[in-house]
């Protein structure tokens, strides 16, 4: 029998490998086993420091039978791979035209990114999900509403008082501030649709509220130009600030900062709709001005239906 043959059958077969079917052929007479096993493995099987793959590799080259060679190669068994990643997972769509994707980075804080990453923040805010206490945000910014420099304000706080003033005042604009956030983000859902918006009317309350937060990092500016100012504040002539170098600055200055503040917090808002409604802050700035158009025609219409409401009661009663 060919040596070669005996040699790779009685690899096979030390090492435990179930390949019967495979060497059939290869029939080795018992009286070779004592001369081979001896002349090709000195040592023991299973002596510690030879290993099945060792003595694999080491007759592997040795041995030029096609059918070793296949069996070395199958040892030890290749592991199976794992792919890092699924070739077969859809690709997503791309950005709008102009759209700029939301910032990376660490997640945002909302009360200071909001100025400078609305939609990086604004979408860490809808990721979250969170919307408990969002009425809070609107109350605390329509606040600054009592200190705004009109002449009737003054008027109705010199004829009551202005604890009194300032009370009204702050319950009429906080009651008013949640209404409008309410009524503004389910109108504006259903504009934001037309143009293909996606966002809920919670995602937009959310959205709207924190859009919000520039004007309550200034509010603590209107009682201070109440404190500085005065009735002047509210007056067309300003005789005493007008007079003073330092007081006509301050007044530059607060008015300066009011309306840079207020043009960037309509910036923030359309930047925080489109975000949430997955389209760009000029589609953002067309819904709300489709919102507006349907507010101020609902209003004249119900104020026409209210006025020939009245008017035929009357005819009625007469």
């Amino acid at each position: 029998m060919d040596k070669r043959k005996s040699v790779c059958f009685m690899t096979m077969a030390s090492l435990g490998w179930q390949y019967e079917p495979l060497f059939t052929d290869l029939q080795r007479p018992d009286d070779d086993f004592s001369m081979l096993r001896t002349e090709i493995f000195p040592q023991p099987l299973s002596n510690p420091t030879i290993s099945k793959n060792g003595l694999l590799r080491k007759y592997r080259f040795s041995i030029s039978s096609p059918l070793c060679n296949h069996a070395a190669g199958c040892w030890p068994p290749a592991p199976k791979e794992t792919p890092m990643y699924d070739d077969h997972v859809p690709d997503l769509p791309e950005d709008a035209p102009g759209e700029k994707v939301a910032d990376s980075g660490p997640p945002p804080h909302p009360w200071f990114s909001i100025w400078f990453r609305p939609r990086a923040t604004i979408r860490y805010i809808l990721d979250v999900d969170d919307p408990r206490g969002i009425w809070m945000l609107p109350v605390i910014a329509s606040l600054a509403v009592v200190f705004l420099p009109e002449k009737h304000l003054y008027e109705l706080a010199e004829e009551l008082d202005w604890p009194m003033t300032i009370g009204i005042l702050g319950l009429a604009s906080a009651t008013a501030g949640v209404a409008g956030l309410y009524l503004t983000s389910w109108i504006g859902r259903i504009t934001g649709s037309w143009l293909g918006g996606t966002a809920t009317s919670s995602q937009l309350r959310q959205a709207l509220a924190w859009s919000m937060v520039p004007q309550i990092w200034i509010s603590p500016l209107a009682p201070l130009t109440l404190l500085l100012f005065g009735r002047e504040w509210f007056e067309e002539t300003k005789p005493m600030i007008e007079g003073s170098g330092v007081l006509s600055l301050a007044y530059g200055l607060l008015v300066m900062v009011q309306f840079v503040v207020g043009v960037w917090t309509v910036v923030i808002n359309m930047k925080a709709i489109g975000e949430a409604h997955g389209f760009s802050a000029w589609k953002a700035l067309l819904s709300s001005m489709i919102a507006a158009v349907l507010i101020i025609v609902t209003l004249v219409v119900a104020f026409f239906v209210l006025i020939f409401g009245v008017v035929f009661i009357r005819s009625l009663a007469a």
